[in-house]
């Protein structure tokens, strides 16, 4: 086959190719979907050496099980689930090579603490015994203001 039927070709008649053993096949699928589906593990793990890992390992993943794709579902639909699977299982990886400490700790709370409460409750008094020294006209306007 010519370089130009491989990039003219369906990705369907590619991945029959593919299936016949035709290993550049493969490698205009992967060029069709690897900008993709990096820019995918980018976009969800910041880190560019893990969406390089990621992008691969979802091409492994792809050329294994290529016997299993279902023309009847688009060939970008199906890689786009395998990356999405892979991407889930770095996830759920990442979360066991946690210490069990991080796992369960509490995010910091935005609560204040009692003595930061006590505070704001002496200059909330403060503030209303300002109030109630200034004449009527005024409190007014700042009662409505705030």
């Amino acid at each position: 086959m010519e370089i130009a039927d491989y990039i003219i070709a369906d990705d369907r008649v590619l991945v029959e190719l593919v299936l016949q053993g035709d290993n550049i096949a493969f490698e205009y699928l992967f060029e069709r979907y690897k900008e993709a589906i990096h820019r995918l593990f980018i976009q969800r793990t910041n880190n560019p050496l893990d969406a390089d890992d990621l992008l691969q390992e979802t091409f492994i993943k792809v050329y294994i099980n290529i016997h299993r794709y279902n023309p009847a579902y688009t060939f970008g639909q199906w890689v786009y689930t395998i990356a999405r699977n892979t991407f889930v299982d770095f996830i759920r990886r990442r979360q066991e090579d946690l210490p069990i400490d991080d796992k369960f700790t509490a995010p910091p709370s935005n609560n204040p603490t009692p003595e930061e409460n006590i505070i704001r409750q002496q200059q909330r008094t403060q503030i209303e015994r300002y109030l109630q020294a200034m004449p009527p006209r005024y409190r007014q306007l700042i009662v409505m203001r705030f």
